[in-house]
């Protein structure tokens, strides 16, 4: 939802019509996880977006998001595997 919402290559109306299906998708999950940012480094894989002020914007426009749904979630820090051991405590507690 944060990146068509940002997106510059989608029309506002395909942004708007893709963020109202996904938005009745999440109160199907049993689980929302936040991946937070913070202390990760930006990784020039060849997919990844590599601007740092795009990853920025994308994370406060999921936050807004998760916070205009109300949505209860888990956040997720840390090292890969850290982050991994934390998604699957939760899921397989």
């Amino acid at each position: 939802m944060a990146f068509s919402a940002l997106s510059e290559s989608m029309t506002a109306n395909e942004a708007f019509h893709l963020n109202s299906a996904l938005g009745h998708l999440v109160d199907d999950y049993d689980y929302l996880f936040y991946v937070s940012p913070i202390g990760v480094k930006i990784e020039d894989n060849g997919i990844r977006e590599t601007d740092v002020r795009y990853r920025d914007n994308i994370n406060k426009k999921i936050l807004q998001i998760l916070d205009w749904r109300d949505a209860k979630y888990i956040t997720i820090q840390g090292t890969t595997e850290e982050r991994i051991k934390l998604v699957k405590s939760v899921i397989f507690s």
